[in-house]
Formats: C-alpha cells, sequence, structure tokens
C-alpha cells in the first residue's frame, strides 16, 4: 500500500516476495495440487501477457494494459525515438554538432540515447541519479553553447538559454502515450551563466 501511496515502481518490493511465497505455500500443503497447479498456470499466463513483451507493440493501445502495467510501454518506441533526436543533430552544422549537447528531461530519455544514439551524442540529464553524473563541460564563450533539449519545459530552458526554438515533437507512431510521446525537441543557443552555477537548479527528483 505504502508503494501504492508514494508512486513507486512494483519490482521495488521484490524482495519481499521470498517470505510472501513460503507464507503462501503453509497454506497449501494439505490442498490437491491439480487445483493450485491450474491456478498458477492461469496467474502466470496473465502476468506473462501484461509485463513482458508477448502482444505485438502494434495492438498494445488498443489494450488496456498500459493502463495496468504503465512500465510496459516505456521502452517501446526507443529506436524511433533515438532517430529522431540523432536527426535533429544530423541537421546541425558540422562545427555546431562538435559543440552540441543533449539534454533530457528524464533518465529513461537519457538512457535510451546512450544506448542506442552514435557515439557522438553527449547526453547528459538532472534527472534522479544522473543529476550526480555531473554537467556538461564548460565551453568558452557560454554564449556558443549549443544543446538540443527533449521533453524538458520551455520556460525552464529560457533560464538556462537566451535563444530556444521547437524544431521537431517525437511521434513513436504507435499511439502509445509513454513519457516520451509528444514531448518537442528544442535547440538551444547562447546559455547564461556558467553550468557550475545553472545545474544545480536543473535538480528533478520527479
Amino acid at each position: 500500500m505504502l508503494l501504492i501511496l508514494v508512486g513507486g515502481k512494483p519490482y521495488y518490493a521484490s524482495g519481499f516476495l521470498p517470505m510472501f511465497l513460503a507464507a503462501g505455500a503453509a497454506g497449501t500443503s494439505d490442498r490437491p495440487m491439480r487445483p493450485l497447479y491450474v491456478r498458477l498456470g492461469i496467474s502466470a499466463a496473465l502476468s506473462a501477457v501484461i509485463a513482458l513483451p508477448v502482444l505485438p507493440a502494434s495492438i498494445l493501445s488498443s489494450t488496456p494494459i498500459p493502463a495496468i502495467y504503465p512500465d510496459s510501454i516505456e521502452s517501446i518506441g526507443w529506436p524511433s525515438f533515438v532517430e529522431q533526436v540523432t536527426s535533429v543533430f544530423d541537421a546541425l552544422p558540422p562545427d555546431q554538432q562538435q559543440r552540441a549537447i543533449i539534454l533530457t528531461v528524464n533518465y529513461g530519455e537519457a538512457g535510451a540515447l546512450e544506448l542506442l544514439g552514435h557515439s557522438r551524442l553527449r547526453v547528459f540529464s538532472t534527472h534522479n541519479a544522473y543529476f550526480f553524473w555531473g554537467p556538461p563541460p564548460e565551453q568558452s564563450p557560454a554564449r556558443d553553447d549549443i544543446a538540443i533539449a527533449v521533453g524538458i519545459d520551455p520556460a525552464q530552458l529560457r533560464r538556462v538559454y537566451r535563444d530556444v526554438q521547437a524544431v521537431a515533437r517525437i511521434d513513436n507512431g504507435l499511439k502509445l502515450a509513454n513519457q516520451e510521446q509528444g514531448h518537442q525537441i528544442y535547440i538551444c543557443h547562447d546559455r547564461l551563466a556558467s553550468w557550475r552555477t545553472l545545474w544545480p537548479s536543473l535538480k528533478n527528483y520527479s
């Protein structure tokens, strides 16, 4: 119940599962095993359909699975997401590509870009543990800084960069309302202060 109230992930409680399994097993010792196996089989099948990539991604939006288990769709569309962000990077002039960084609103987007993107992408995020991995390197002068920002509130971006322009919108093509769907991609120029000054104010533990 506490996990539900604080919005925790289901796997946070996985350490309790052996205890619960042991307690449940004590109650089945005197019961016929066949009905138990049937119930376990049905439960396992339902759990697999909900939690594992069993169904085609193209039909998930027409099922109740995203509402039951939102994490089931969070990594769907990552290759397309990375391709769309990379296409914005590739459209920059070569001299700007050398200076450009990627800023993401959450660690999932940052992880997808680092895992699936090409090595030229320098990815940073202020979300959760990514914040502690530090800000981008300083460039001098700061006004020459360029960032491709994904999903970040433009009002927040304008506290960091003087010039913020929306250039694209993420679409997974599957009508799945995961955390990336519909996020704007911005190109930002002319950083207003040093990262040492700005980074602490961008911390995001949501």
